[in-house]
């Protein structure tokens, strides 16, 4: 190889390149079809109608340690940045499920919010149960609304449930989370519907019909909902006013 020209070894560089990116890609497929398959059985062995969008990510670590051996990337803070808590149990030897609830982001169905979670929640530990890789022993983790889930499937009696760690989450959808110590809480409520439901409800339309979205409206009452949320008490005060129906905002 000393006398190789500069083209020689520029071609065989590239070469080797080619060649080391064909055989991540190879052990990446093989660990994305084990996935698939395990998602797969998720949707055809669940409750009829309710489909979940599950990532096995104790498979998805199993994968990045094969490239990192591959390759021989440095295993540092900054490498595992992402989904830290799932890779940390991964790699403590616990199989790791991250789930979106019915209805949004990857799931189907339509969501309801709190109603759906109980049965939901009682299914998904079923599921769980039921696997070869599980041992029956289940603990589930995640703040705000998969706060909520927890608590639900805690409340349905869900199998296998050992332990949940809920976090920035309420326990009482009225006073906690509708309400804060008796006064409707504007703020959270519009905010949460507007920015926190709406939007992706807009997307999952805008996929089935881009005519009957109502994703831009969504879009410009995020952008100005300090406006929206500063002319609300004076709006409802004013429909009450026109209706003749003495209302006020302590009554709402």
């Amino acid at each position: 190889m000393k006398h190789w020209s500069i083209r020689h070894r520029i071609l065989a560089s590239f070469g080797l390149i080619l060649a080391l990116m064909a055989f991540m890609a190879g052990i990446a497929y093989t660990r994305l079809v084990a996935i698939d398959q395990e998602a797969n059985s998720v949707e055809t062995d669940s409750t009829p109608g309710l489909y979940y969008s599950t990532m096995l990510r104790g498979a998805w670590f199993e994968s990045y340690q094969l490239l990192q051996q591959a390759v021989a990337i440095d295993d540092n803070e900054k490498t595992r940045a992402v989904d830290l808590d799932a890779l940390r149990a991964a790699e403590a030897g616990y199989a790791v499920i991250v789930q979106d609830v019915r209805g949004r982001f990857n799931s189907g169905g339509e969501f309801r919010a709190f109603e759906q979670e109980q049965p939901d929640g009682f299914d998904t530990c079923a599921w769980i149960c039921e696997q070869p890789w599980s041992n029956g022993r289940i603990g589930t983790f995640g703040g705000s609304y998969v706060g909520l889930t927890q608590w639900q499937a805690v409340l349905a009696g869900a199998p296998g449930l050992q332990a949940i760690a809920p976090v920035v989450t309420a326990s009482d959808y009225h006073d906690g989370w509708t309400y804060q110590g008796g006064a409707f809480n504007l703020y959270f409520n519009y905010s949460w519907t507007t920015a926190g439901l709406a939007l992706e409800t807009a997307g999952r339309r805008l996929a089935a019909d881009s005519e009957q979205t109502g994703q831009r409206e969504v879009i410009s009452r995020s952008d100005h909902m300090d406006a929206a949320l500063a002319e609300t008490p004076e709006r409802l005060s004013r429909m009450a006013a026109a209706a003749h129906c003495p209302m006020s905002m302590a009554e709402f």
